[in-house]
């Protein structure tokens, strides 16, 4: 992954993980155990295939997007199913707290 990508998924990570402590998905304490991974480089891109695959999924963007590289996290809540966002920020976050 290169830096500009994983500097635009850290910022996508950390307002998912802002809103997961705001609506009781998550606790504080556990948003700083994930910030804390979501620091390391490799953990960071391990934690971007995850949610890329996560995204596929949840139907926020196509495989052949996906296949292509063209995730843009900065953009990633735009012209979405905000259900389907908001279920994807939950799935994200709780999968890498148990890391």
């Amino acid at each position: 992954m290169k830096k500009r990508e994983r500097r635009q998924f850290r910022k996508a990570a950390k307002k998912a993980a802002r809103r997961s402590v705001g609506d009781g998905t998550i606790t504080r304490v556990q948003r700083g155990g994930f910030l804390r991974k979501l620091s390391d480089d490799d953990t960071c891109d391990e934690m971007a295939d995850v949610c890329l695959d996560q995204a596929v999924t949840c139907g926020l963007i196509t495989p052949a997007a996906a296949s292509a590289g063209d995730a843009d996290w900065a953009r990633f809540g735009e012209d979405v199913d905000w259900k389907k966002f908001g279920e994807f920020i939950k799935s994200i976050i709780t999968m890498f707290i148990a890391l």
